[in-house]
This record gives C-alpha cells, structure tokens and sequence, in this order.
C-alpha cells in the first residue's frame, strides 16, 4: 500500500520549495570591467518612442515638433481668439502646436491692448443727429479711453510675455531634441568603432 501524502497549499505549485544551503552572495563586477561598459546619457524626461517616428524624440512626454506646426496653431489660435486657443491647446500634440497656440494667445491679448488704447473697444457711439449733423458730446469717449489707458498696457504687457513665454519653451524642446540626437549620433559612431576595432 502507497501512502500519500497531502499538502495543502502548495499541491498547485509546480516548483515545491525545499530547504537548501544559504544562495551564495553575488560580488560585483572589478573595477576593470565595470569602467569598460559605457554608461548612457540621462535625459531626465527624455523618452525614445516607439509609437511616433523613428527619429522622434520625447521632451517632457511629448514630441518636439516643427516650425509648420508651430506657426499653424498660432494662425488658427490667432484667427479664433479664445476659442481658437482653446481648441488649439486642448488639441495639441506637441510642443511646437503647444507654444504655437499660447503664441496666438498672447498676439488676442496684444490686438486687445492696442484696440482699448485707441478707444475702438469702449463700446461707446456718439450721437449723430440726422438734421444738423451734429454729433452730441464726444468728450466722454476720449475720457473712457485715457480711464482705460492702464488696463490696456497691462493687458499688452501680457501678451508680450505670453509670447516670449511660449517662443523661449519652444525654442528650449528644440534645443533639447538637437543635443538628444547629436549625443545619440555620437554614441552610435562609438559602438561602430568598438565593433570594428573587435572584429
């Protein structure tokens, strides 16, 4: 008669542990072999991605972009005002669209300045009287326009640094994509030449 014996919890598991000698330690690597391996260049929030272009490089989870990109968004977020910013920012798919609608944005903020300045933007109408041509009390649409005088440069200030803003982002994921690819360019002829020096 063949006794069995049960097991409970491990009867499932292919591998059954079992009591063996302590696993011997694992010492690292001399120093002569671990000064031979290269270590890679580390680009904080720089990703290679497999889901865009061969050659795209990610700067902070999103592709670079280029300069048509840029200046379509600024158009379409120019054209459209606040609702093209929005539509154009919600959508972005790069920096470059990215910085190209915030560009837009400050090109609304800068027209809206310079039209309160010139007082086309207070919204006031003289009274024109249609029998003696006369045209009422105009003084109180120049008075608005010097009451609004401030407000309209801080809103140009504004705009101006929206787009000095968004320029010098772009320009920084440019310059981070042109350092990413020359090191890689380098560090490619490197292995080339390691391997022809081996074989």
């Amino acid at each position: 008669m063949i006794q069995q014996t049960m097991d409970g919890v491990f009867s499932n598991l292919s591998a059954k542990p079992r009591v063996e000698q302590p696993a011997v330690e694992e010492l690292p690597p001399p120093y002569k072999a671990a000064a031979m391996d290269q270590s890679p260049a580390y680009y904080e929030t720089t990703v290679m991605s497999p889901f865009y272009a061969e050659d795209e490089v990610l700067v902070d989870g999103l592709p670079v972009g280029g300069l048509v990109g840029f200046v379509w968004n600024m158009m379409i977020s120019t054209s459209f005002q606040f609702v093209g910013f929005f539509l154009t920012y919600l959508l972005h798919t790069s920096h470059a669209t990215k910085n190209g609608s915030k560009m837009g944005l400050g090109i609304t903020f800068v027209s809206m300045g310079a039209q309160m300045m010139s007082g086309k933007g207070d919204g006031q109408d003289t009274d024109v009287d249609s029998d003696t041509g006369y045209m009422g009390n105009t003084g109180d649409g120049m008075q608005s326009a010097q009451e609004f005088m401030g407000l309209s440069y801080a809103v140009m200030i504004l705009g101006f640094v929206i787009m000095l803003h968004s320029t010098l982002e772009f320009v920084r994921a440019k310059r981070t994509e042109m350092v990413i690819n020359a090191t890689s360019s380098t560090q490619a002829a490197e292995a080339n030449n390691v391997n022809a020096s081996v074989v």
